[in-house]
């Protein structure tokens, strides 16, 4: 059994994408833990609203390449070089641009984190940081358009490693110091996989190519802006009407959910990518079946601990994000069908309705969980909850069609 899975190309490069995210989830998860005892609550959510932030400034900056590089790559192998230069470059400089401009607004936001805007290191740092933050992201992207899973794991690792020795020099910096930390072994992990890609890099736009890859690009653009706004926008969104002590018991849990969610992302990139390759190899009834197998699982045993994963980063957190917790790994029955169904549509090229769907889990999310604000981070969650319900259940039908 074990050795017909890993003879199937779908299943391998699955599974070596989500032991990568697995490894890096536990560090991530060790990281956290190490945090929550250097450094306040108030300090966790503070970091925790930066990274959010980052995420924010990457949806707008990646402008949908992160996708289509795994779908193009494979097709055009002679022009790999100017693809990627191409996409750097334009993503690098929209960064930048985006990343001034949530600079110069940071104080508007929260009078707490004016700080960044008031001190020009910080500024810079935060810039620099979401920059290369956009590259980690499409970096990761060619590598699986590659075939290349294992240098995911490589990059991850030292990134990872990497930010878990920071944390501990960084106390005096407070909040900032954990932001500092992670983005220093975020940098240093791009650097050092920059040479692995086997291309030089160097600042240039093919505009033939980049009008070639601009529908595919331009839709998931939109998409992949719905699909992340609950993972970075609920974080900002629970800072301004909970508190950051609530956004970082948010964090943490969410943190420990995305072990499961990162089951069927990475099956959905690996059914893209093979599906590219070999049309044979884009099963999506195998992709589904699959990720449903490790999803329960995972479920099961995330309920079972909860309260012990909990309890490692303190009692504020268990109190704070157990119920929640429970909510998420809940949700994941619906999110495994809806990520799925949106890989699905992606190797089809049905972009309008990979737009639809993660647009409706995210207004849904967010308007589910401002009427639920009274209920605190437990009704956040069943926002969440709830939309991923309903846009499973309305698009349950199309799973007859796949083939």
């Amino acid at each position: 059994m074990l050795k017909k899975i890993w003879k199937n190309s779908l299943y391998k490069n699955s599974l070596y994408l989500m032991f990568n995210a697995g490894a890096t989830a536990v560090l991530g998860f060790v990281f956290w833990n190490i945090v929550a005892r250097l450094y306040t609550s108030a300090e966790v959510g503070i970091a925790s609203t930066l990274i959010s932030l980052v995420g924010m400034i990457i949806l707008l900056s990646s402008l949908g390449f992160n996708i289509s590089l795994i779908r193009y790559l494979p097709l055009h192998k002679g022009e790999r070089s100017k693809i990627i230069n191409s996409v750097l470059t334009i993503t690098g400089l929209t960064s930048i641009i985006i990343s001034i401009i949530f600079v110069l607004a940071m104080g508007s936001f929260s009078e707490t984190l004016s700080f960044i805007r008031e001190n020009l290191v910080y500024s810079l740092v935060f810039i620099i940081g979401a920059t290369a933050n956009v590259w980690f992201l499409l970096i990761e992207a060619i590598f699986i358009a590659y075939r290349k899973s294992k240098l995911v794991f490589t990059r991850n690792m030292i990134a990872s490693i990497l930010k878990i020795v920071l944390i501990f020099f960084l106390v005096s910096l407070g909040g900032f110091g954990i932001f500092l930390g992670w983005y220093i072994g975020l940098i240093t992990a791009l650097l050092v996989t920059l040479f692995l890609i086997g291309v030089k890099i160097i600042p240039e736009i093919d505009w033939d190519i980049i009008k070639r890859m601009f529908h595919y690009s331009g839709g998931n653009y939109i998409s992949h802006l719905f699909s992340m706004l609950p993972t970075f926008g609920l974080p900002i969104f629970i800072a301004y009407f909970l508190g950051f002590e609530n956004t970082a018991y948010f964090y943490i849990s969410w943190t420990i959910a995305s072990l499961i969610f990162f089951v069927p992302q990475n099956v959905g990139r690996s059914l893209l990518s093979e599906g590219s390759h070999d049309k044979k190899n884009g099963d999506p009834k195998k992709a589904l079946k699959f990720s449903y197998a490790i999803v329960i699982v995972g479920i099961i045993l995330g309920i079972a601990m909860a309260k012990i994963l909990l309890g490692l980063f303190g009692e504020e957190y268990l109190t704070g994000g157990f119920t929640l917790l429970i909510i998420l790994l809940l949700s994941s029955l619906f999110y495994t069908y809806n990520s799925l169904l949106v890989m699905y549509y992606n190797l089809k090229h049905k972009i309008n309705k990979v737009i639809s769907i993660n647009l409706k889990i995210s207004l849904l999310t967010f308007i589910f969980s401002y009427f639920l604000i009274p209920y605190g981070l437990t009704g956040i969650g069943f926002g969440w909850l709830a939309a991923n319900f309903i846009v499973s259940l309305v698009n349950i039908g199309e799973l007859k069609k796949w083939q």
